[in-house]
Order: structure tokens, then sequence, then C-alpha cells
């Protein structure tokens, strides 16, 4: 059993935008139509043409940018098989790919370039060396996609193989999705990421994702410098770009720091080493470790020392680390927690906290690893429910209620997870700007 936010997705990492053909999926798309082909020579290749009617990916144009990404085929029929993988960025309308920037992405420009030939070649030609690849757009619009490729690259075979093709795909509709709006900006979700399990987002999620990132931490400034000022040193901060990637589907939901990858923001802090209060963590440590000697002759002992050894361990985390966790628009939270009651107590001027003695680690596993942890939840938020679950455990539920008819890009709730002892939690909870919170509740 371990904590579980119902709303967070757990997505694998995917080498950024690396073998693109391996992020493509293998189903073709029957709304794109193709009459582009590709004529390779040299090296293996004797000269032969390969038609393309089969293509999956996607390109899109817009006044400051395009993008196009695309997987060819020859006929399922067709005596040879291969697959032609293409990736270009910019608005340029001479596009080189060469071995210095194929698969490389820089500044968020993606360009590949990979002819994977099936029998009887079976192999792969790509630029390498002083190769290069020279695609002359034509046209480029939502609907079509026409250019030129002339160039080199290399394969199995000795020497260079000489290319040249035609791409020429059109479309009927450009299906182009769209997120909520902030503000002045671009809501159109232009994908550079096709086939990745993440996207690309749009312009108004980048802006959105900012302003979250940047307001929320100012709310904890006084908490920082409380700290900071006195015992503790911060050993962790999160740090944000701009998002480039984003959970596919997320534009259908109230907007989710988990959504992208830098998550919620966190802040942790922990005791400065030789500070008085560290002392006597060690010290309250040290004393129940001195007992291990005698803990070892009975297993009776050692189950006691066992026992006594995880509380004191516990209360020492609880009072020399803190740990904060800032996000928005949760649909629920799902805690375990181990031994003890847990306790709420509303925050003044709306909200509530929840406070659980030994709350299970993100990471799973058992009261060992537990954390004391109190939550702030500001916003629509039903009162904590709970089950027993084993002797000991108690699961507890929080549901938000979220308004899917609002805008998506907008804050309708805020929690808060503060890892550390109660009495460190309140001190926590008296200097953080609830004000400013609110106020982006209130920002609609």
């Amino acid at each position: 059993m371990r904590i579980r936010y119902s709303d967070m997705r757990s997505f694998a990492r995917i080498a950024a935008l690396t073998a693109f053909a391996a992020l493509l999926p293998p189903v073709f798309s029957a709304t794109i139509v193709s009459e582009s082909r590709i004529t390779v020579a040299g090296g293996a290749f004797a000269g032969e043409t390969f038609t393309l009617p089969r293509v999956n990916g996607d390109w899109f144009v817009t006044s400051g940018d395009a993008h196009a990404g695309l997987t060819l085929r020859p006929a399922a029929t067709a005596t040879h098989q291969g697959t032609f993988n293409i990736v270009w960025d910019g608005k340029g309308t001479t596009q080189t790919i060469n071995a210095s920037n194929n698969d490389q992405v820089n500044n968020n420009q993606q360009f590949a370039f990979y002819l994977h030939f099936l029998a009887p070649y079976n192999q792969t030609v790509q630029p390498r060396g002083a190769d290069a690849i020279e695609i002359k757009i034509i046209r480029m619009d939502d609907l079509n996609l026409e250019a030129n490729i002339a160039g080199t690259a290399t394969g199995a075979g000795p020497g260079p193989v000489r290319i040249t093709g035609v791409i020429k795909i059109h479309r009927d509709t450009s299906d182009q999705k769209v997120s909520g709006t902030y503000g002045n900006c671009d809501p159109g979700i232009h994908d550079k990421l096709v086939g990745a399990e993440w996207r690309s987002p749009s312009d108004c999620e980048v802006k959105f994702d900012r302003y979250i990132r940047d307001a929320l931490p100012r709310s904890f400034a006084r908490v920082e410098t409380a700290l900071t000022q006195g015992d503790w040193e911060e050993t962790r901060k999160s740090k944000f770009n701009p998002i480039t990637s984003i959970a596919r589907h997320s534009e259908n939901n109230p907007y989710n720091l988990q959504s992208s990858r830098d998550g919620p923001i966190r802040f942790q802090f922990q005791l400065r080493p030789g500070s008085e209060p560290e002392k006597r963590n060690q010290a309250a440590l040290g004393a129940v470790t001195q007992k291990m000697a005698d803990a070892m002759k009975s297993a009776a002992a050692a189950e006691a020392f066992t026992a006594e050894l995880t509380k004191a361990t516990h209360a020492a985390e609880g009072s020399g680390k803190i740990a904060i966790a800032v996000g928005i628009n949760s649909g629920s939270f799902e805690i375990v927690n181990f031994e003890g009651t847990y306790a709420a107590s509303q925050i003044s001027g709306g909200g509530y906290s929840l406070t659980v003695p030994y709350v299970q680690s993100r990471g799973g596993g058992d009261i060992g690893g537990s954390h004391e942890t109190t939550y702030v939840f500001l916003g629509v938020w039903a009162p904590a429910t709970s089950t027993k679950s084993g002797s000991s455990d108690t699961n507890i539920v929080v549901k938000a209620s979220l308004n899917l008819n609002a805008p998506t890009l907008s804050v309708q709730n805020i929690w808060v997870e503060i890892q550390a002892n109660a009495e460190l939690a309140q001190k926590v909870i008296g200097l953080v700007d609830w004000n400013a919170l609110k106020q982006l509740l209130a920002a609609k």
C-alpha cells in the first residue's frame, strides 16, 4: 500500500525525441493521403525508387513556427519494405539535416532523418560524416505538405547513398486540439512529440504554468526567510524553465501541475549541522542506539528495541527535516496512516488542515519509512473520511469538488503537504501568506 494522489498520472520518461522512429505508433493514418516517393542509389543500392503511400505523424505551421514529424512506408504489398522517418523544425523554406543535428534537440528544435530498410538490404541509412540532406519546402499549410529532398546519407555498404525524393501529403481536416485560454495567447496545441507519451503544450498552457509556478513560491517566502535565518538550511527548492511537454489529454481537465514533468512546487529544509536542535536530535537517537547490545540478548528484547528505534528515528526526522509540496486542482488525496489517529482543524479564512502521524512514503514501504505529515486544503474539499485496513492501518480519503465547466486554466483548489512534526508544521502554516494563495483561487 502507498500514498496515491488519484489524479496524478504515472508516465515513464522517454528519451528527448531520440530514436524518433521508435516513438511513432505503428498504425498509419487513413486520413492522410500520400503521393510521396524516395529514390536511393549508391552503397548497397543499385538505384531503387520507393513509393510511400502509408504515412503517420503530424505537421503544423503558425505565424512564428513550423514543424513536421513523419513516418512513411511503402504499400503493404510492396516487394521491398522499409520505413522513412523525417523530422524538422522552423519556418525556413530550406531545412538541412546532417550528422551533427540528426536526433538532436536544441532549444526545442528537433531534426531527424532515417531510412530503415528490411530484406534484402537490412540496414539503416542516415547522415554520417560529411553527409547532409536538404529539404526544400514548396507548400506547407494545415492541410498540405509538399517538399523536395536531396542529399547523401550512409548505410552499411561502401560509399555514400544518394537520396532524392518528394514528400507530398494531404489531409481534409487538421483536427487541431486546443487548450483553455489564459489572457492573450494561442490555445492551439501544435504537437512536436507525435507518438510520445507526452505532447507539446499550447502557448496558453506554458503561460499559465509559468504564472502558477511564479505565484505559489512567493506565498512561502516568509517560510524560507524565517527558517534559513534560524537553525535551518534549505536543501531543495524547485526551479523551473518554461514547460516543453505535458500529459496527453490534459487539456480536457482542470490544469494540474502534475501534468508536466516538473510536478508540484517543492521546498526542503534540514537542521543545520552543529546547531543546538540538531545536536539534541543526535543525542536522542544515540541514547536509543546504545541499547542495541542489550537488545540482542533475546527475541523479545530485539522486537522492543526495533519498535523504540523506529519511533526515535521517526521523531528525529519529524523534528530535523521539513519537506513542503504545493499543487493545484487535485481531484482527491488517498493517504495511508500506519498508526495513531489523524486530526483536522480549520484554517483561518477558509480551508482546513489534516495532521496524520505515520503517513506511508510515496514509494511505499512500512512504518519505518513513514512521515508525520500535515496537509492543508484550500477550495472546495469534502471532510476527510477513513476506513480501517489491517490491524492498525487507516486509509484516509479527501475528495475535492472540481467544476468541470470552469475554465481549465484557472485555480479551483490548492493543496499543501508539509512533512514535519505537528509543531513545525504549525510554524510553517503560521508563516505562509494564505491571502496570496486565496487570491489565486479568486482569480478566474
